[in-house]
C-alpha cells in the first residue's frame, strides 16, 4: 500500500514536469529502490526452541551468540538450590520466548517459554547493565548465581513446617512426609501423641505433638537417639518408598523441585548428546533414582538400586 502511494505521487510529479519518457524510467527506478529496500529491512524469523537445540552443550559464550543471532535478548533469569540456571530469553519481533537451562558452565537445554516468563520481553535492569557492560549475560549468571547460590555444603535448606500447626494429623502427616520426612519415633503421653520427624538431607530433627487428631505443636529439638540419617518404618530399617513415576513427562524444572520435596538429593549429573541424566538419592528409603532429562522435560525415571554416590 505504502509503495503505491509512492508511486503515485511520484507519477503526479512527473505528470506536472510533463515529462513522459522520464516519468517512465523514474517510476521504474523508484519500484527498484522500494523492492530492495523491503527486502533488506525485514530481520530473519526467530527459530522455535526445537530448532535451537544445537545449542545444547555449547559454553555460555557461544550459546549467547547463538541466540542473539536468531534476535533474541536477555529477558530473565533464575537458579534453584541445586544450582541450575533457567534464563529466558525474548525476540521481540516475533513475541517468542524460549527457556535456558544451564548448569555447571553448560547449557542442557533450550525449550518454548511463555511470554510471561519472558515479562513479555521487558529487559531487567542487571540485564541492562550487562548489556552496557559489554559482559556476556549468559556467561555472567553462571559464574555470579552458581556461585553465589548453590549450597555451601551439602545439607539442604530447611524444610518448611510450623505452617502445619493446627492441621489435621492425617493430612499433616502426608505434607511431612512430602516434604521429605520420616517419622523415626513415637510415643504417647496419656492423651497426647509425639512423633519424631527426621529429614537428613537438612539434618532436621522435628517433635510433633498431637492432641485430638490434630497438630497442637511442631518445634525442631536439634537431636534425638534415632534421628542419624537412617530412621525406620515398615520392619526393615528403612521409610516407605517415595513416589517418582508419577514426574514422566514433567518439566525438568518443576520435576526437580518435585523430587527434592519428597525427600531427594542430587548426587549426580551428566550429558550424553542432548540427553541430560540426574542422580537422585533418597537415604531414608534407600532410592536411588535415574532421571533422563531430554527437552526440558522428564523422559524417564527408574530406580537404579546402586550408584557409587548413592550413600
Amino acid at each position: 500500500m505504502i509503495a503505491r502511494l509512492i508511486r503515485g505521487r511520484i507519477e503526479e510529479n512527473i505528470y506536472q514536469l510533463g515529462g513522459v519518457s522520464m516519468r517512465s524510467n523514474l517510476v521504474s527506478k523508484a519500484a527498484l529502490v522500494l523492492a530492495v529496500t523491503s527486502l533488506t529491512v525485514v530481520p530473519a524469523l526467530a527459530q522455535k526452541a526445537d530448532q535451537l537445540t544445537y545449542i545444547n552443550g555449547l559454553d555460555p559464550a557461544r550459546a549467547e551468540g547463538a541466540l542473539k543471532a536468531h534476535g533474541f535478548e536477555y529477558a530473565d533469569s533464575n537458579t534453584n538450590d541445586m544450582g541450575y540456571t533457567y534464563s529466558y530469553w525474548w525476540n521481540a519481533q516475533n513475541k517468542n520466548c524460549v527457556q535456558v537451562e544451564a548448569y555447571n558452565g553448560k547449557v542442557g537445554t533450550v525449550t518454548d517459554a511463555t511470554d510471561k516468563e519472558c515479562k513479555h520481553g521487558g529487559i531487567s535492569t542487571g540485564a541492562a547493565v550487562g548489556i552496557a557492560a559489554g559482559a556476556a549475560i549468559l556467561g555472567a549468571i553462571l559464574l555470579s548465581k552458581g556461585k553465589k547460590d548453590q549450597p555451601a555444603s551439602n545439607v539442604a535448606q530447611p524444610a518448611s513446617f510450623a505452617d502445619l500447626k493446627g492441621a489435621r494429623a492425617a493430612g499433616g502427616m502426608t505434607t511431612l512426609e512430602q516434604r521429605g520426612f520420616t517419622q523415626v519415633d513415637n510415643f504417647t503421653s496419656g492423651t497426647t501423641r509425639y512423633s519424631i520427624q527426621w529429614r537428613p538431607q537438612s539434618r532436621q530433627c522435628v517433635q510433633v505433638t498431637m492432641a485430638n487428631g490434630r497438630f497442637t505443636d511442631l518445634r525442631d529439638i536439634g537431636r534425638h537417639p534415632k534421628c542419624n540419617g537412617t530412621g525406620y518404618s515398615n520392619g526393615n530399617g528403612y521409610a516407605a518408598p517415595a513416589a517418582f513415576a508419577d514426574l514422566k513427562g514433567a518439566r525438568a524444572a518443576g520435576g526437580m523441585t518435585t523430587l527434592e520435596q519428597r525427600g531427594f538429593t542430587q548426587v549426580d549429573n551428566f550429558t550424553s548428546g542432548t540427553t541430560r541424566y540426574s542422580i537422585q538419592w533418597r537415604p531414608q528409603s534407600r532410592q536411588c533414582v535415574q532421571v533422563t532429562i531430554a527437552n526440558g522435560h522428564f523422559d524417564d525415571l527408574r530406580d537404579i538400586g546402586s550408584h557409587p554416590k548413592c550413600r
